[in-house]
């Protein structure tokens, strides 16, 4: 099945124009946001945006993800121990960006190329950066089913990537990974260079989409708690007792 039929499953899914808008808020915020409670507002965002997608394996993946976070940060904090003191720092930093790769995962996940051209026409870029970002939007993807195909290539020789392989043999396991997947990097850089002519970057003309692009009521209600969590890590960067 490929790329373009899985997003056709998603009938739910949050206009790209507050997707964007939603991104750039959680990037904020979370860049202000001070304590726990703001990382738990945004992961809620998350949540419900991929909850409204019905990605239900996703987001149990995400939340079990920083759920490990939370717990790692707090052994370590209480351990006296300098070292460990500066890894629980670095758990809480990784634990702020779930939230804002949970909501980006979902956002690639359901949203069509056309949809995003649109979307990011509304912001009145340039014709040839929209394309550019749309190309670059699927070279994530792209690269992910690369390898795949290349996994499914090792354990038909015999092979894997498994975290008992990996840890046995390290540089073997990688190197029969890594060398096939940067040979493809090249060729896909090539498609995807081939792509931008293909759809339009000379073009001023004005794009359309496909699929009818319009506001819901959970559009808005998505934008007007990520609103509202960019006002509470701003007082609380600033020092105002909300509690």
């Amino acid at each position: 099945m490929n790329a373009v039929k899985v997003k056709q499953l998603y009938t739910k899914k949050l206009d790209p124009r507050i997707s964007i808008i939603v991104l750039i808020l959680l990037n904020i915020s979370l860049s202000m946001a001070v304590g726990l409670f703001s990382e738990l507002f945004a992961l809620a965002i998350a949540t419900a945006s991929s909850l409204y997608s019905r990605r239900y394996i996703s987001i149990l993946r995400w939340i079990l993800a920083f759920s490990i976070f939370i717990l790692l940060g707090y052994l370590c904090a209480i351990v006296p121990n300098q070292l460990l003191i500066s890894f629980s720092a670095t758990f809480i930093v990784y634990r702020r960006v779930i939230p804002i790769m949970m909501f980006a995962a979902n956002f690639i996940a359901t949203t069509c190329l056309g949809e995003l051209a649109y979307g990011l026409q509304f912001f009145k870029l340039k014709p040839k950066l929209i394309v550019s970002i749309c190309v670059a939007f699927r070279f994530l993807p792209t690269l992910a089913e690369e390898f795949i195909a290349i996994k499914d290539a090792m354990k038909s020789r015999g092979k894997s990537f498994e975290i008992v392989d990996f840890l046995l043999h390290p540089v073997k396991t990688v190197a029969a990974l890594l060398i096939p997947l940067i040979a493809h990097v090249g060729i896909i850089a090539d498609e995807l260079g081939n792509s931008i002519m293909v759809r339009g970057a000379e073009t001023s003309e004005p794009r359309t989409s496909y699929r009818e692009i319009t506001i819901s009521l959970f559009d808005c209600l998505i934008f007007c708690l990520c609103i509202a969590l960019f006002i509470f890590s701003l007082l609380s960067r600033l020092g105002v007792n909300l509690w």
